[in-house]
């Protein structure tokens, strides 16, 4: 009997995991081929941005006299991800896109996959 409660239980956290739809940066007047471009170019200022924020974290640490802050390469790594997605996500709100779920997009729109920010985005349009 307890064998069928676990096998339902995964079952239903299975399910529950298919049923999350991606997220899609999405625009209705613009075409996948435009909103690529943007997601390009909003990926090059997050990776400059990023490394702006190292330098800046870095130059800090050593005039302070406390190199020991950058030592840790493990949240070096989490704060240039952080800093990348927060102006990838800066970066293509400023541009008018939003964030949805797949589902309602409907049949007419496009999609289209970009690297950006820090991690694979979603794009759909026209």
């Amino acid at each position: 009997m307890s064998r069928i409660v676990v096998m339902v239980l995964a079952s239903l956290v299975c399910l529950g995991c298919q049923s999350r739809s991606r997220m899609y940066w999405f625009s209705a007047e613009r075409t996948i081929e435009q909103i690529a471009a943007d997601c390009r170019e909003c990926h090059r200022q997050a990776l400059a941005r990023a490394q702006e924020e190292h330098v800046l974290r870095y130059r800090d640490s050593v005039e302070r006299d406390r190199p020991w802050q950058m030592d840790n390469e493990l949240l070096e790594q989490a704060n240039r991800e952080l800093d990348e997605a927060n102006t990838f996500n800066g970066c293509m709100t400023g541009k008018g896109y939003r964030q949805v779920r797949g589902f309602p997009l409907g049949v007419k729109v496009r999609t289209k996959d970009c690297f950006g920010g820090d991690s694979l985005q979603h794009l759909a349009g026209q």
